[in-house]
């Protein structure tokens, strides 16, 4: 009985030790990408960083004063990752859930803005990741179809590559 009770007690210290290890190493993880339904890469502000920068300075829908976003394109992420076709999903933290076809995705924009006025957003600010589009360069860029595909608290991507 004795043996029983100290194999639980150390299978309990494990199991916690395992699971304490697991979130910490995705506690860092601010977007994660799922390429048809077993490849997934998690990516860290760093990661994000480490990509080429894209300014954005616009108003949006939802705020009437102009406010500068900075990030990697959406492109150029996919790009790293040898993206170039298949269905891409969008996800945020509320479930939200969005299509982008891939006639959007442009050299310079949308970006995966992870900077607001050069700082780091929380989600009170709808961050720490937002697509945005230059939504004040274009009239097309000003359609409910782009509205709607502006994901802020976006978590995670899913492509499916499959025909």
């Amino acid at each position: 009985m004795r043996k029983n009770s100290r194999t639980f007690m150390y299978l309990s210290i494990y199991v916690t030790w395992l699971l304490s290890t697991s979130i910490s190493a995705n506690a860092d993880t601010l977007l994660s990408i799922t390429i048809n339904d077993h490849a997934r890469i998690t990516l860290t502000e760093e990661d994000l960083l480490a990509l080429p920068q894209v300014t954005i300075e616009t108003s949006t829908p939802w705020d009437e004063e102009e406010i500068t976003f900075s990030g990697p394109t959406l492109k150029a992420l996919l790009t790293r990752y040898n993206i170039t076709e298949g269905e891409l999903n969008l996800y945020a933290s509320n479930r939200y859930q969005i299509q982008v076809p891939w006639d959007y995705i442009e050299d310079s924009s949308p970006i995966i803005a992870n900077r607001m006025n050069g700082s780091p957003f929380s989600r009170r600010q709808r961050g720490p990741l937002w697509l945005i589009f230059p939504f004040d360069s274009d009239d097309r860029y000003r359609s409910y179809e782009v509205s709607a595909m502006s994901i802020w608290q976006l978590i995670s991507m899913e492509i499916d590559t499959k025909p």
